[in-house]
């Protein structure tokens, strides 16, 4: 197109055009939308796309023809305009008609943000080595007394309340005499001794009986996440309900073979050896992943990253958190009173972790792009009609599902999948994988 019709400015990933059309030029899209407004014309006597030029000029006002030929124009000089540019944008363009009169320029801005380049020419020379993960005979002896506690029974006691017996207390929490709503409970239990709670408070029904009341006062950590409560003192009226002695089984060949299938006390350590490293191994292989993106993400400058996109991932992360909230029994506007902060608080306080993401995301599309890393329709296929499974087999109606949307969204997740795999080959030399990595690099 020519060029001295068009001004570009940019502003970080905004890029802003003003177009101009000749008043030339716009008598041609006036004729074909004349041409296109006649063909759709129906008048008595006359088949549709046959009335006569005169007659047809007498039915359809210059206003209407130059609102569609200023229509035209936008759409296809607008569309040109941005094909100059040789970027990818985000989302819709923007379009503003700043000028538009018969026998003038027409005069239009667009604004649209475009994709940041991520700079990957070095990229295999990137390293991010895997460390040793090792299970010493510790890890395997806390782990086993851990399956112990989570197999204990309880059953109720007549006397005081000891160290790792369960109880269950109602309280309630007062500040400078005022009761804090959300500081209250029902029938709340706990294992004395886990530390689950404010410092201290486990502590003062060490010793208390079913029935028992008992009015303390304790002070809120330093670090405590409702900031308003941090450091301050406030009085606990606590009452024990109940107290369960739990009863822990012994860690013998009899344990070993009622958690599964086990011969023996020494298969057990065994199977929670292997076990442990592998959650280690696989633990050890995401943090390679996750920190070779971000040094790649990095990257990217902050002021390069659409705020479109920044806006959706806050979005989405606050969705996240909504759904995670609810899924615990508590509404989230009840949340939000608890930390004390507003929608608009939260999703700004998701600013970085929403970069990060964002960041991710462009790196692995640009990765998948520069490396060629594709998904087959077969693949996409087979793990859509995994998910569906799972759905229908969790009572979900996969039905209602938007079966386009799925597939699309399955070949994204596959693909990153497939990416990741290859970074990892090359950033931690010695894994094993898909892809070969280049040793040349």
């Amino acid at each position: 197109m020519n060029l001295n019709s068009m001004q570009v400015s940019r502003d970080r990933a905004q890029y802003t055009l003003i177009v101009v059309v000749s008043p030339e030029e716009l008598v041609l899209y006036e004729d074909a939308a004349f041409a296109a407004l006649r063909s759709e014309l129906e008048l008595p006597g006359f088949r549709k796309g046959h009335v006569p030029e005169t007659v047809a000029r007498s039915h359809l006002s210059p206003e209407r023809i130059f609102a569609e030929a200023v229509e035209r124009a936008v759409a296809e000089r607008g569309s040109a305009a941005c094909e100059d540019l040789h970027i990818e944008f985000v989302g819709a363009p923007r379009v503003e008609v700043l000028k538009a009169a018969r026998g003038n320029p027409l005069e239009f801005r667009i604004t649209v943000e475009a994709l940041p380049e991520v700079p990957l020419a070095d990229w295999r020379n990137l390293r991010v080595p895997l460390q040793p993960q090792e299970v010493g005979e510790q890890d395997v002896d806390l782990a086993l007394d851990q399956l112990r506690r989570s197999r204990a029974k309880s059953r109720a006691v007549l006397r005081e309340a000891r160290l790792g017996d369960l109880v269950e207390v109602d309280f309630d929490t007062r500040l400078d005499g005022a009761l804090l709503g959300e500081g209250s409970s029902q029938r709340h239990p706990l294992i004395l001794g886990e530390g689950n709670f404010i410092p201290g408070f486990e502590d003062a029904i060490v010793g208390m009986n079913a029935g028992e009341e008992k009015v303390v006062h304790l002070s809120f950590p330093a670090d405590w996440a409702k900031r308003e409560l941090a450091g301050k003192e406030a009085e606990f009226r606590i009452k024990a309900r109940s107290v369960q002695e739990r009863i822990v089984p012994d860690l013998d060949e009899a344990f070993a073979r009622s958690v599964g299938k086990f011969e023996n006390l020494e298969d057990l350590r065994k199977g929670i050896r292997e076990g442990l490293s592998e959650e280690r191994r696989e633990r050890e292989r995401r943090r390679v992943r996750t920190e070779a993106v971000d040094r790649l993400g990095e990257r990217i400058p902050e002021d390069a990253i659409p705020e479109t996109l920044m806006a959706q991932e806050r979005a989405r992360m606050q969705e996240e958190l909504r759904e995670s909230i609810e899924a615990h029994g508590m509404a989230f506007a009840d949340y939000l009173a608890r930390i004390g902060k507003r929608e608009e608080e939260l999703a700004e306080g998701f600013r970085e972790g929403a970069i990060r993401r964002v960041r991710a995301a462009l790196v692995l599309r640009a990765l998948a792009r520069e490396e060629g890393i594709t998904v087959s329709a077969d693949e996409v296929g087979v793990r859509v009609e995994e998910t569906l499974r799972q759905m229908r087999g969790g009572g979900e109606a996969g039905g209602r599902l938007d079966s386009d949307a799925l597939r699309s969204y399955t070949e994204n997740v596959l693909r990153n999948e497939k990416t990741l795999e290859l970074i990892e080959q090359v950033v931690a030399p010695g894994v094993s994988g898909t892809f070969p990595r280049d040793e040349s690099s």
